[in-house]
């Protein structure tokens, strides 16, 4: 009988035992776009970028693999500017090349323009030329150029708002087309139709094409329709 013990601790001694699972660390990532702003390498135990988790505190959080995998965030400030993001025409090294604006649409160019509103529309509701309390405004480097009248229901609407600007290769155009109501309250809101946003390449060619001409939301169902032309 005594021979037996050692056979079955032993045959016990072989069962598989359920380890519980080990918490990952995870890294701060400042503006969420999945890289941090730091080299985890020139981190220790009590830095409060570190956390050790079985789930990351908030989305701004990365997990250990990919924080050593990935390549320094050159901005965690902005999740516009990460390692192989798309080099866009704003001033800002996107992709974290060392240099803003490295791409060959970024050619630096300055222009003069006169950019005027001929007329919106949308399918989601009448033609706008016809409809009331609709409204467009234009903003061009954080100034608004344009803004035309509410049509009131009694008026016929009169667009050709125009302005004379003057446009760099740093220029951001933004075109927003809103609806003006009441509530049952009589209290006025506006509500947004759509939006555009140009700069770079994009808003020269968008200038240049002389004559007039449309910029549609994705769908197609909505516009807002300009005349550009050189002063």
């Amino acid at each position: 009988m005594r021979a037996l013990i050692p056979v079955v601790l032993l045959l016990c001694a072989g069962c598989p035992t359920e380890d519980p699972e080990r918490p990952d660390y995870w890294y701060f990532d400042g503006d969420g776009d999945g890289f941090i702003g730091f080299d985890p390498a020139d981190t220790n135990d009590d830095d409060e970028r570190i956390v050790e988790a079985f789930e990351p505190p908030s989305e701004t959080w990365v997990r250990s693999e990919d924080a050593w995998n990935r390549d320094t965030d050159c901005d965690d400030a902005d999740p516009a500017v990460y390692p192989g993001a798309e080099e866009v025409c704003d001033g800002l090294d996107n992709d974290c090349s060392g240099a803003a604006d490295d791409v060959d649409d970024c050619v630096a160019w300055t222009g003069d323009f006169v950019l005027t509103v001929v007329s919106a529309g949308t399918l989601f509701s009448q033609d706008l030329t016809n409809a009331s309390d609709f409204l467009v405004t234009v903003v061009l480097d954080d100034v608004t150029v344009i803004l035309t009248d509410v049509i009131e229901e009694s008026e016929t609407p009169v667009w050709n708002d125009s302005a004379s600007i003057t446009v760099t290769s740093g220029s951001q155009l933004r075109v927003r087309l809103g609806d003006r109501d009441e509530d049952l309250f009589g209290i006025e809101y506006e509500e947004e139709v759509a939006s555009w946003s140009l700069s770079g390449a994009e808003l020269g060619a968008f200038l240049e094409a002389q004559g007039e001409h449309r910029l549609e939301a994705a769908s197609g169902n909505t516009w807002v329709s300009f005349r550009t032309a050189r002063p």
